[in-house]
């Protein structure tokens, strides 16, 4: 017994000293890894934390931003979703000025899940869906383009293609896989 509390102990530190700390920089002075993001009660990105009235986990490699926010927070439009929380958690539905859904963003624990981009006759946009990998390699999504009919029209996944850096590249739907 006491063997087995021991060996568990020991795996249970091992997994929490193996994650790596947040807000890290890589040798060449850029971002790199698990970074906190904040927000003012207006959506405007700050670096203070004190300043801060929501906030999130983004992913950065070699100093490019992984999951980018899409539009929230403009002049004159409302939110729906739960403000009291500064830990983003859930669903968040942004209007405009005359009531149109504008976007839809989706956090699970802080983490981006989902972005969703409407036209204005309320047929999807765009979906930058986070939470489902390209070829189940880390740090990638996928990116879906809708006409004004709501129908896929392209495909794109963001990744390194090794020749020229993280960006959004073309593929088609069956590249891409949901993992969650």
């Amino acid at each position: 017994m006491k063997t087995t509390l021991l060996a568990v102990l020991m795996l249970l530190g091992f997994g929490a000293s193996a994650q790596k700390p947040l807000n890290q920089y890589n040798s060449a002075k850029q971002k790199d890894g698990k970074w906190i993001t904040y927000w003012d009660a207006n959506w405007k990105t700050v670096k203070d934390s004190s300043k801060a009235r929501y906030f999130r986990y983004n992913v950065f490699v070699n100093g490019k931003e992984v999951y980018p926010m899409g539009p929230c927070g403009k002049k004159g439009w409302r939110l729906e979703g739960d403000t009291t929380t500064t830990f983003l958690d859930g669903r968040y539905n942004w209007y405009n000025e005359k009531g149109v859904l504008v976007s839809t963003h989706i956090f699970k624990k802080g983490e981006y899940v989902d972005v969703k981009e409407y036209y204005a006759n309320g047929k999807l946009n765009q979906h930058f869906a986070y939470g489902q990998k390209y070829r189940d390699w880390p740090n990638t999504w996928v990116y879906y383009f809708y006409d004004k009919d709501g129908k896929a029209t392209r495909y794109a996944a963001f990744y390194n293609d090794k020749t020229n850096g993280w960006g959004l590249h073309e593929v088609t739907e069956a590249d891409t896989k949901r993992v969650n």
